[in-house]
């Protein structure tokens, strides 16, 4: 009878590890894509062979089938791209109701509001249908020495922010750390160079038609008529 509960307290712990390393366990794909300016160019989503390719999308997803980081790579290292805004990586959080978007530089530093002119992160709340209710955009505030210059420096940044982005009718807020303000997107914004998303899903606002115009300029002709056929 001892014997017997020992196999069955050990049979129970390797079921449990199993059903834990199952959980977490995540996959990859990869997408060929081109330079084209600032900006990069999805060439063909899911590629099998990635052999003599040297710009690659990596794209991360979870056992529930949803992305969980994008990252730009070229030759086995993370690209650094897009000099106007810095995102060369972008990872994905969910919750019951909502999906944190993060961004990152190529050396896996966040962005942060006076080095970038992108958001450190967003939320994404979505309702039953995964349709978007609302969008916050979030800025970190780092500062790394505190100088009279470097005072100087973040009062004149603080005071462009408030200017073109926190205006009047904005809802927006402020803590020691981060500015957050409502952010106007239709989409959820990295999910444009995922092939995974949320089992296939792309999350929007309600009423939202996908502006071909644009897509085209972000996705070559194979890679748009296959976003074209899913969306």
């Amino acid at each position: 009878m001892i014997m017997n509960l020992r196999y069955i307290v050990i049979i129970s712990v390797i079921v449990l590890v199993s059903s834990n390393t199952i959980f977490c366990q995540t996959s990859r794909v990869y997408h060929a894509y081109k330079i084209d300016g600032s900006y990069p160019i999805v060439e063909k989503w899911n590629v099998k062979d990635t052999t003599g390719l040297d710009n690659l999308i990596e794209e991360t997803y979870d056992s529930l089938n949803r992305v969980t980081r994008i990252r730009f790579m070229n030759k086995n290292n993370v690209r650094e791209i897009f000099p106007m805004y810095g995102i060369s990586i972008i990872t994905y959080e969910y919750d019951n109701n909502l999906i944190i978007e993060k961004y990152f530089d190529y050396l896996g530093n966040q962005l942060t509001l006076f080095n970038d002119e992108s958001p450190s992160y967003r939320i994404y709340y979505l309702d039953s249908n995964n349709k978007i209710n609302r969008c916050t955009s979030h800025h970190y505030i780092k500062v790394d020495t505190v100088s009279k210059e470097g005072l100087k420096k973040i009062q004149k940044s603080i005071n462009i922010w408030l200017e073109v982005l926190f205006k009047e009718d904005t809802d927006s807020t402020y803590t020691d750390t981060v500015f957050c303000f409502n952010c106007d997107i239709d989409y959820i914004y990295g999910f444009k160079y995922s092939y995974i998303k949320i089992k296939g899903v792309f999350p929007k606002i309600d009423g939202y038609n996908f502006n071909y115009n644009y897509f085209k300029r972000i996705y070559g002709k194979d890679a748009y008529d296959e976003f074209i056929r899913s969306y």
